[in-house]
């Protein structure tokens, strides 16, 4: 399992720890996302002089990582072009992604909300967000 799928179950995991304990499973109340921003983002924990993130942040921390390992190597160290994309749903998904150049293309231009031809890392985690969705639904 690549370091993306497994950031991926952590964000799922820890929304199924806070959601449904004041009713529906597949959502979070005012509350609930209270306490999961207070316990998961909360102050670091020091340990033996040695800072512990929480879960939430690791993961939040593995998805710019593995978004900056390949960004920029075309160009904008900011932004995902087609081919720095498609490279990372080869590597982190296993080969999973559109197969053919009009696959990409069309692929790509969902991803690319404002149209200006590359994904930026909001638009990157809002589909890592809908992948995690579809990806661990019960």
């Amino acid at each position: 399992m690549s370091q993306l799928m497994q950031a991926m179950d952590v964000l799922r995991a820890i929304f199924d720890k806070y959601a449904g304990k004041e009713g529906d499973k597949d959502t979070l109340t005012k509350k609930e996302l209270a306490e999961l921003l207070r316990t998961e983002l909360g102050e670091p924990k020091f340990s033996y002089k040695f800072a512990t993130m929480s879960q939430l942040m690791q993961a939040m921390d593995l998805l710019r990582a593995i978004f900056d390992k390949y960004a920029g190597k075309e160009g904008d160290k900011d932004t995902l072009t087609k081919k720095e994309l498609a490279e990372l749903l080869r590597i982190e998904f296993s080969g999973a992604g559109p197969q053919s150049k009009v696959e990409m293309d069309k692929f790509f231009g969902m991803l690319d909300n404002d149209g200006d031809g590359v994904v930026s890392f909001e638009e990157y985690v809002t589909f890592v967000a809908a992948i995690t969705v579809i990806s661990t639904s019960k």
